[in-house]
């Protein structure tokens, strides 16, 4: 998004310090940690300490200490400090990388759904690699560019209904971001969730239809609301919705026929990748 830092900071000041996103992932996720998740994750990470950045509720925080891993996060926004650290007793949580213990080391970092969030994702990097062990694994997983909800649907897709989104990188822009940050891209690939990308352009066409009709009653079009507001009423239908949701893409996850060669054309709802602190190539 072309805006100024500045303007970037008004938007994200207070984006998540209410209980809704809390309340839709404990909907989604339950109040156990989220084992699944941290089991598909570690099998991508190395032995010893994580370091979530952005970890939200802190599901799978949680879920790999309790796994026997040494744990910390890095959460901006204080309502989901004070979750995380209420609900799991979770105490190693900060504010921001500045925050961390001087020479703290950790070996792995868990980026999910981070860098969307992010003005300036290089400097963040950046400011990560003094707290990485040497042979530290980054693992990072956000929207893709080059989707295929996003080509056909443009604003209309649902990741541009958060307003913070500013960032939204590819296959390639991760390889050259791994470059500029002076790391190494060890591996990169694009996944979606079970028929992500046939739902995401049905919702594109509805917001599409309902802003046409909003325009025909001289009404002002809303593509741009946050996703906390999307025609959603009350907490009760939100909650079933997200529990819904949740319980479809369990059922659904081996019956999908299109993502997975969605993801080999490397046109999936989200990229992926590892990156290594190092010496930077472009291969």
């Amino acid at each position: 998004m072309d805006i100024s830092e500045l303007e970037y900071d008004s938007l994200h000041e207070g984006n998540f310090e209410d209980s809704t996103f809390i309340s839709d992932i404990t909907a989604m996720s339950g109040t156990e940690p989220n084992r699944r998740a941290w089991n598909e994750f570690s099998a991508l990470l190395n032995s010893g300490s994580v370091l979530e950045i952005g970890p939200g509720t802190g599901h799978v925080l949680a879920a790999a200490r309790d796994s026997g891993r040494k744990v910390a996060g890095v959460e901006a926004s204080a309502a989901h400090r004070a979750f995380i650290k209420a609900s799991w007793g979770i105490e190693d949580i900060f504010g921001s990388l500045g925050e961390l213990p001087p020479g703290t080391l950790y070996d792995n970092v868990i980026m999910v759904n981070v860098v969307e969030h992010v003005y300036d994702v290089k400097g963040l990097l950046k400011e990560l690699r003094s707290h990485l062990s040497p042979e530290a694994r980054v693992f990072i997983s956000t929207v893709n560019a080059q989707g295929i909800v996003g080509k056909i649907a443009g604003t209309y897709w649902a990741m541009f209904k958060e307003r913070d989104h500013v960032s939204f990188p590819s296959l390639s822009s991760l390889r050259h971001l791994a470059a500029l940050a002076d790391y190494r891209l060890d591996r990169s690939w694009s996944s979606e969730l079970p028929f992500e990308t046939p739902i995401g352009c049905v919702v594109a066409a509805r917001d599409y239809l309902r802003d046409r009709r909003k325009a025909g009653r001289g009404q002002s079009a809303s593509r741009f609301q946050t996703a906390a507001g999307a025609g959603i009423s009350n907490d009760t239908n939100r909650a079933r919705k997200k529990r819904l949701l949740s319980a479809f893409y369990r059922l659904a996850e081996n019956v999908d026929p299109t993502r997975h060669a969605i993801g080999a054309l490397h046109r999936a709802a989200t990229v992926k990748g590892i990156l290594i602190p190092g010496e930077s190539t472009s291969a």
